[in-house]
């Protein structure tokens, strides 16, 4: 089975997801993420929240910021819809 679509809201913990399922994001062409962007759960974690968003490129992926202006907040939380090239 090759995954289309994977959600993940994970409080935090969306960059060790994201590396976890690296060689799967890699192998799979056309893919799309749904994934909780809450900068205060990735710093509480030990991460910069700007990380996720540079692990996300480095695999190839669009990232789109759901949000009315269509920017990362600085603080509350939002969902990025992340979309790999086929």
């Amino acid at each position: 089975v090759t995954p289309a679509f994977l959600k993940s809201d994970t409080e935090g913990a969306e960059p060790l997801v994201i590396a976890g399922i690296a060689e799967t994001l890699q192998r799979t062409p056309g893919i799309c993420l749904l994934l909780e962007y809450n900068p205060a759960a990735l710093r509480a974690g030990g991460r910069e929240p700007e990380s996720l968003l540079g692990q996300l490129h480095e695999l190839g992926f669009a990232v789109r910021v759901l949000t009315p202006d269509g920017r990362l907040p600085t603080t509350g939380e939002c969902n990025l819809f992340c979309e790999k090239a086929s």
